[in-house]
């Protein structure tokens, strides 16, 4: 199982327990029960905001059927089901050899967060037999620091009657972790935009890095190496053509267990240079849904790199999606869960890092190519 699919399962879990509650409160549950079902019900909206009201709860359910309905299997596994919470909870728990790192992953940071909102819900309504989300602390935490890894989850366990609200976890987490864990562990609900009628997730981000250039973020950002940059992108393909009115046509594979099931998108980029040395990505839906699984109605955005004095770098993306049969939040979910989220953060400015420390070391990455027709490449 995939440290993603797992990391799922916990934001999952939570919203299963959103539902429970709901579910009773419905059937008229009253005195003591009803204060814990809504004490639980106010207490996640609070971690994840967006995510318990009206419509919005459930979405993890919306995931599954998404998955088992519109996406193409394996053929070992046309039955792939989403694991439970306990096979997530043992699998984020133990270090796989075949993983090469777990350094500074946003994966294991935002399933840290899940796991203390877990087990916040439990100290409310008791746990599951058997289940402990906090034992993935040693792996999820080990990562991010130097510090002794037992005192570190002691410190924040005790402090988890404390941490009411994400304010309180990120003081903590900075406090205890440091900044950089604290800001990828924080799980994104994006906001709503109505585009042609329909209401779209609208998801932001905006990071800065004093330690790279746009030169470095270049060499990695071209979206033919997106999918060696974060494990939600299986694969990144050029089309046939592989331009349209300038624009580069590509097939994006997304997936949380890349050899179990995948989504194709077709999209189009256009890639351009600015005099100041700023660099943007523009991307849309391709008018020819060639090799397309067809689930998605809008994905459009952008990814702007620009320098800053003395030093440094800002990278900014935006995304807009709507999801054929998703709520806004589900398909939110889709996208903030599985890695766009720390797109600024983390699939760029950590991949430019890592490849500025070592750009001899595989995969290879191709340089950025602009728009149009990928006729010259950034400098």
């Amino acid at each position: 199982m995939s440290k993603l699919q797992s990391q799922l399962a916990l934001f999952g879990a939570i919203d299963q327990e959103v539902v429970n509650a709901k579910t009773r409160l419905r059937a008229g549950a009253t005195g003591r029960d009803a204060d814990i079902d809504s004490a639980v019900i106010d207490m996640v909206g609070r971690f994840l905001p967006g995510s318990t009201g009206f419509g919005q709860s459930g979405w993890y359910q919306e995931l599954q059927v998404l998955v088992q309905t519109q996406a193409t299997h394996s053929s070992d596994s046309a039955g792939f089901t989403f694991p439970d919470l306990r096979t997530a909870v043992d699998d984020l728990a133990e270090r796989h050899d075949e993983e090469e790192t777990d350094d500074r992953d946003p994966i294991l940071a935002r399933a840290t967060y899940a796991a203390i909102v877990l087990d916040k819900i439990y100290r409310l309504i008791g746990p599951p037999e058997g289940i402990s989300p906090l034992t993935v602390l040693d792996r999820t935490l080990a990562g991010w620091t130097d510090e002794p890894i037992g005192d570190l989850t002691f410190q924040l366990e005790s402090q988890i009657d404390e941490i009411n609200s994400r304010e309180d976890w990120v003081m903590r987490a900075e406090m205890f972790v440091g900044g950089p864990f604290a800001r990828a562990s924080k799980p994104c609900f994006g906001a709503l935009r109505k585009v042609d009628g329909k209401y779209c997730a609208y998801i932001t981000t905006d990071d800065t890095a004093d330690d790279l250039s746009v030169d470095d973020v270049a060499k990695i950002v071209d979206p033919i190496n997106w999918h060696n940059c974060c494990s939600f992108f299986c694969e990144m393909q050029n089309q046939n053509p592989q331009f349209s009115d300038g624009w580069s046509r590509l097939v994006e594979r997304i997936s949380g267990e890349c050899q179990k099931y995948y989504l194709d998108t077709a999209l189009i980029f256009w890639k351009q240079q600015l005099p100041d040395g700023s660099l943007y990505i523009n991307y849309d839906l391709d008018s020819d849904r060639q090799h397309d699984s067809m689930y998605v109605d809008v994905d459009s955005g952008y990814i702007w790199v620009s320098p800053l004095q003395p030093k440094g770098v800002r990278i900014r993306t935006s995304k807009l999606e709507r999801v054929n049969g998703l709520s806004p939040t589900a398909t939110a979910a889709l996208a903030c869960l599985m890695g766009w989220g720390t797109v600024a953060s983390e699939m760029l400015a950590g991949t430019a890092r890592s490849h500025m420390q070592n750009p001899n070391k595989p995969p290879a990455m191709l340089p950025l190519l602009l728009s149009p027709n990928n006729s010259s490449a950034y400098q």
